[in-house]
C-alpha cells in the first residue's frame, strides 16, 4: 500500500491541470482531490494500524477509473486514485493490494514519461521506477512500511518536468488570497524531504486531516485548506507544548545539576550497566558502538550442556522444516519474524542468542492467534507446532528464566513510543552507532511502531520491555565510555573513545529527553553528563592554544 501511495505522490505535480493554474482559482480542477487521495493512501501505507479505520474514507473518493487519456495529468491522477483504491483493501486481500500498486506504478511511469519528449519518455518513467525498486528492496531489508512512509520520495534528482509543473503552480499562488494552499505546499515538501524536513509527523493530525467530512471537500479548496489549518495550528501547538515540557523539565535538572558540581552528579548518578536484551552493544575499533556478540548459552553442568545442545538440534530442524514450506511469502509480517527468529537461533548453539530467541518466539504467538485465517490449514498447524515447541525449548536456558524472573510490568505506552523513535533515529549518527546496532534495533522497533498506540494490538510485555531494554543499552554502551573519559582527570590532551559531539547530540534527541523524565531511575545520569560534555568543550579551544603555545616555546 505504502509503495503505491508513493508512486503516486512523485508524480502528484503532474496532476496539476491547465485548468488549476488559472490564477482566479488555482489547483481547484484535480489538484485537491489528488492531493486528498495522496494523503488518504500515504497515511493508511505508514500507519497499518490504522488502515481498517480508514477504508470507508478511500471508498468515498474513488472516482479516478483507468484512464485513456494520454496526458501527464489524467495519468498522475490515476495514480493517485489507484494508490487510494488500495487503501480500501483487507490486508488479506493480497491479490487486490498487488493489482492496485502495479497501477499506482504504471500510471505514475506514464505520468513522468509523458511530461518530456518522446526522447525522454524512457528516462523519466526509468527514474520513476527506480525510485520504485528502491521501495520494493526498502520493505525486503525489513525496513517496514512506516519507515519507507518517512522516507524521502527520491534518492535521485527528480525529473525536470515533474519540478517544472510544481513551480509553475507556485508561480500562480503569490496573492494573499491564495495563501491557504500553504497546507498542502508544506505537506508535499515534507513527503518529499521525508523525516529530514524538520517538521514533525504527527500520526493525530495526518488522520484528521483525511477524516474531514466529504461535504467539506466539495465545498472547494478554500474552505477545507482552512479547515486543515485550523487542524495544523491545534496539533503542531499541543507538538511544541509537549516539545517544551520537555525542555523545561531538562533544563531544571540542569539547573539542579549547575547548582551542585556536574563531576559530583556524575560520581553519584553511575552509569548502570547494560542488561540482558536483545542488543547487547560494546565500542569497537572504529571507535563506534556495535552489537555485542552473544555469550554462548551457559549451562548447570556437563550433562545439562549436552541436552540443550540436543534440544537446540532439535528444535532448529523444526523451523528448518517450516521455513522451506516459506508461509509467510503471503504474509510478509510473517516472514519477517521468523527470519528474526531465525536470526536469533543462530546457525549452531554457541552462536544462539538466548535473549533474543525468547523475544522473538513471544512475537510469534501473534501470528499463531491468526494463523487460522491467514494461512492454510497445514501451515497454520506447522507454525503452531513451533510456538508450542518453543515455549518448552526457551524455558530450559537458566539465562531466560532469570531473565522472566525480573518479574517488570508491562512499559508504560510513552516509554515504549520514545524506544521507538528513539531506534529510529539512530541511523542519523553514522559517526556514532555501526549499521549492525542501527538495523538490530530498527528491526526490534519495526513490529511495535505501526501498533502501540493501540492498546487492544499491543504486543507481548515483554517485546516492549525487551525494545526499552535494548535502547536503554545502547543509551549506556554511548554514555559509559564518554563518562569514564570526562572524569579522569589525565584525559584532557586525550581524545575520547567516542565523538563527544555524536553522544551530546543523541543524549539530547527529544525522544531520548523523554525516556529521561519517564524512567528517572536508569537515566539519571544523562543531564549530568551533558553539562559536563558542554563543560569539556567550552575549554577545547583554550587547551589547544596552551598546546600550541608550548610547542611553539
Amino acid at each position: 500500500m505504502i509503495i503505491a501511495a508513493r508512486a503516486a505522490l512523485r508524480v502528484l505535480p503532474l496532476a496539476i491541470s491547465h485548468t488549476d493554474l488559472d490564477r482566479e482559482a488555482p489547483g481547484a480542477d484535480m489538484l485537491l482531490p489528488c492531493f486528498r487521495a495522496a494523503a488518504i493512501a500515504w497515511a493508511a501505507g505508514t500507519w497499518p494500524a490504522r488502515a481498517t479505520g480508514l477504508r470507508s474514507v478511500a471508498a468515498a473518493v474513488r472516482f479516478f477509473d483507468a484512464v485513456a487519456d494520454a496526458s501527464a495529468s489524467a495519468a498522475a491522477s490515476a495514480a493517485s486514485g489507484s494508490a487510494c483504491s488500495a487503501a480500501t483493501r483487507s490486508p488479506t486481500d493480497a491479490n487486490s493490494l498487488a493489482a492496485d500498486a502495479a497501477d499506482a506504478a504504471a500510471y505514475a511511469a506514464n505520468a513522468a514519461g509523458y511530461t518530456a519528449r518522446t526522447v525522454a519518455y524512457a528516462a523519466n518513467a526509468a527514474a520513476t521506477f527506480r525510485q520504485i525498486n528502491h521501495d520494493v528492496d526498502f520493505i525486503r531489508r525489513g525496513g517496514g512500511a512506516h519507515g519507507l512512509g518517512l522516507e524521502p520520495l527520491w534518492q535521485e534528482t527528480f525529473p525536470h518536468e515533474i519540478h517544472e509543473r510544481w513551480e509553475q503552480f507556485l508561480d500562480v499562488l503569490p496573492s494573499s488570497r491564495h495563501q491557504h494552499w500553504n497546507v498542502w505546499i508544506d505537506w508535499y515538501h515534507d513527503r518529499g524531504l521525508g523525516s529530514g524536513s524538520g517538521r514533525a509527523v504527527i500520526e493525530e493530525l495526518e488522520i484528521a486531516r483525511i477524516l474531514i467530512p466529504d461535504e467539506d471537500w466539495k465545498k472547494g479548496p478554500e474552505h477545507v485548506n482552512a479547515l486543515i489549518q485550523r487542524l495544523e495550528d491545534q496539533y503542531r501547538q499541543a507538538e511544541d507544548d509537549e516539545e517544551g515540557d520537555i525542555a523545561e523539565a531538562m533544563f531544571d535538572l540542569g539547573d539542579e545539576i549547575d547548582d551542585a558540581d556536574p563531576e559530583e552528579a556524575l560520581e553519584v548518578a553511575e552509569v548502570p550497566a547494560q542488561r540482558p536484551a536483545v542488543v547487547e552493544v560494546e565500542v569497537g575499533r572504529d571507535r563506534r558502538i556495535h552489537r555485542k556478540l552473544p555469550s554462548p548459552p551457559e549451562a548447570d553442568d556437563a550433562d545439562a550442556e549436552a541436552d540443550l545442545r540436543d534440544a537446540y538440534e532439535a528444535h532448529r530442524a523444526i523451523l528448518n522444516a517450516l521455513t522451506r514450506s516459506d508461509p509467510g511469502r503471503n504474509w510478509p509480517d510473517l516472514k519477517l519474524a521468523l527470519a528474526d527468529y531465525a536470526d536469533a537461533l543462530g546457525a549452531s548453539f554457541d552462536v544462539m542468542n538466548v535473549i533474543a530467541t525468547g523475544v522473538h518466539g513471544e512475537r510469534l504467538g501473534q501470528f499463531v492467534l491468526r494463523a487460522d485465517i491467514e494461512l492454510m490449514e497445514g501451515a497454520a498447524a506447522d507454525l503452531t507446532s513451533l510456538f508450542t515447541a518453543h515455549a518448552v525449548f526457551i524455558r530450559q536456558f537458566p539465562r531466560w528464566r532469570r531473565y522472566l524472573d525480573r518479574n517488570r510490568p508491562p512499559p508504560d505506552p510513552e516509554v515504549v513510543q520514545a524506544a521507538v523513535e528513539t531506534a529510529g533515529s539512530l541511523k542519523d549518527f553514522p559517526g556514532l552507532f555501526g549499521d549492525d546496532v542501527v538495523e538490530a534495533a530498527e528491526r526490534q522497533a519495526m513490529p511495535i511502531r505501526d501498533i502501540v498506540a493501540n492498546s487492544e494490538d499491543r504486543l507481548p510485555p515483554i517485546v516492549e520491555s525487551s525494545l526499552v531494554d535494548s535502547i536503554l543499552n545502547v543509551t549506556f554502551g554511548a554514555s559509559a565510555p564518554t563518562a569514564e573519559f570526562l572524569k579522569d582527570a589525565t584525559s584532557e590532551g586525550r581524545e575520547a573513545a567516542l565523538d563527544l559531539t555524536y553522544v551530546a547530540t543523541f543524549l539530547g534527541l527529544a525522544s531520548v529527553s523523554n525516556l529521561v523524565l519517564k524512567l528517572p531511575m536508569e537515566l539519571t545520569f544523562v543531564p549530568a553528563l551533558l553539562a559536563l560534555i558542554a563543560k569539556r568543550q567550552s575549554r577545547k579551544p583554550k587547551v589547544r592554544a596552551e598546546e600550541k603555545s608550548n610547542e611553539e616555546g
